[in-house]
C-alpha cells in the first residue's frame, strides 16, 4: 500500500508563482488549495498488508538550509554571509501562508495498518521540529562586517529565512525577511507550519541595523529619485494580479500609485502602447488572470526617465520562448513611453538581456 501525504495551504492573499509542491496556496482568499498527488508506478503489486509513507521532495514550505555559509553577490561591492535558510525567488508575489498536513491511501487499506503508518510519520515530523538548525546572517562590504541574526532555531520556535533578491540602496541594503514556524494541535504533535512576513532589515552603509515599522514581502525594483522604492504592485505585502499598477514605497510602509499623464502607470497601459499587437481581447479585460506581462527589471536611466522590461513568463516556469520588451518611460509625464527593444528569448537567456 501506498500512502502520499498532502498538505493544504491557505494564504491572505496569492503566492509566488513557481513555488515548490509544499508552497502551493489557493488563488483565491480562504479556497482550498488544489491538492497535487506525486505518484511513482510500482514494479510489483503493493501489499496492501504492508503500510509505507513515501517522503515529499521537499520537508519545508520554502527555502534551503546550508550547513555551510555561503555568499550571495548583493551588488555595489554588499555581500550575504549566510549559514541557514535563503529564499532565491525573484518574483515572489508576498502573502504569509500556511498549512496543515493530511493523508490518504487506496480504498480497502487495513484501517490499522494506514493508521499505524500514519502515526509514525506524524512522530518523525514532531521529532524532526525540534531538531536545531543554525541561523547565522552577516553583511558585509569593504571590510565592516554587520551581524544580523546569529540563534540556533527550531521549526517548532520558528526558522527565520532571508529573501532575495536584496534592494541596494545609496547608503545601505533592504532585505526581506519571513519565519516559518511548525504548529501543533491541541493535543500535541505536528499539524503542519505557517510561514509570516516579518519586518524588513534596513542596513546602512556605518553598519546602523534598523528594522523598518512595516511588513516587506514584494521586492522592490529600484530606487526612484525621491528616494522612495519601486514596487510591481500596489501593496508591499502582496500582488494579486499582472495588470497592477506600479507604485512607490516609502520608509513608513505607505504605497502610493505612480500616475504618468493622468495614466497609472501599468504593465497593460505600456504594452498596449508600445506592442499592442501582442495583446489578445482578454488580456484587456480587467483582473484578468490570463494578461501574462509583468515587470522583471527597472531603473533609473536619468532623473526624469525610468527604465523598464517586462517578460511574459517567469523563467523558472516558462516552457515556450518568452517575449520580452524593453522600454523607458518618464515619470513627470512630459516624456511618452518609448520602446527601446523587444524579442524572444530562451528561458535561460533572460538573465544576459541587454538592459
Amino acid at each position: 500500500m501506498l500512502v502520499i501525504r498532502h498538505r493544504w495551504y491557505l494564504v491572505g492573499r496569492r503566492r509566488a508563482v513557481g513555488g515548490t509542491q509544499e508552497d502551493q496556496p489557493p488563488a483565491e482568499d480562504g479556497e482550498q488549495a488544489e491538492q497535487s498527488e506525486e505518484q511513482e508506478s510500482p514494479q510489483h503489486p503493493p501489499d496492501p498488508n504492508q503500510a509505507a509513507v513515501r517522503q515529499p521532495p521537499v520537508r519545508r514550505p520554502v527555502g534551503s538550509v546550508t550547513p555551510v555559509a555561503s555568499i550571495y553577490d548583493l551588488g555595489e561591492g554588499w555581500t550575504l554571509h549566510a549559514t541557514g535558510r535563503v529564499v532565491e525567488q525573484d518574483f515572489w508575489t508576498g502573502g504569509d501562508f500556511g498549512g496543515s498536513v493530511g493523508f490518504f491511501a487506496p480504498v480497502g487499506t487495513p484501517a490499522d495498518a494506514f493508521e499505524a503508518a500514519k502515526q509514525a510519520q506524524l512522530a518523525e515530523l514532531d521529532a524532526d521540529s525540534d531538531a536545531s538548525i543554525e541561523s547565522r546572517f552577516e553583511i558585509r562590504r569593504d571590510g565592516v562586517v554587520v551581524e544580523l541574526l546569529d540563534e540556533v532555531q527550531t521549526a517548532r520556535g520558528g526558522v527565520t529565512a532571508v529573501h532575495l533578491p536584496a534592494l541596494v540602496l545609496r547608503d545601505g541594503v533592504l532585505l526581506r525577511r519571513t519565519v516559518t514556524q511548525d504548529r501543533t494541535g491541541p493535543l500535541g504533535g505536528y499539524v503542519g507550519t505557517d510561514t509570516t512576513t516579518l519586518k524588513p532589515w534596513l542596513v546602512s552603509a556605518d553598519g546602523t541595523v534598523s528594522e523598518l515599522p512595516f511588513q516587506l514581502a514584494v521586492a522592490p525594483l529600484c530606487t526612484l529619485p525621491d528616494g522612495r522604492w519601486l514596487l510591481p504592485g500596489t501593496s508591499p505585502i502582496w500582488r494579486d494580479s499582472y495588470q497592477e499598477p506600479l507604485s512607490a514605497l516609502d520608509p513608513t510602509g505607505e504605497a502610493e500609485i505612480i500616475e504618468v499623464a493622468g495614466e497609472r502607470l501599468s504593465p497593460l497601459g505600456l504594452v498596449e502602447a508600445l506592442v499592442p499587437q501582442w495583446l489578445t481581447e482578454s488580456d484587456r479585460e480587467p483582473h484578468t488572470d490570463t494578461f501574462p506581462f509583468f515587470v522583471a527589471r527597472a531603473a533609473m536611466e536619468d532623473a526624469a526617465r525610468l527604465r523598464l522590461q517586462l517578460w511574459d513568463q517567469e523563467p523558472d516556469v516558462a516552457e515556450t520562448a518568452v517575449r520580452w520588451i524593453t522600454a523607458t518611460v518618464g515619470l513627470e509625464g512630459a516624456l511618452a513611453p518609448r520602446l527601446i527593444a523587444r524579442g524572444r528569448a530562451a528561458p535561460a537567456e533572460l538573465g544576459t538581456l541587454d538592459f
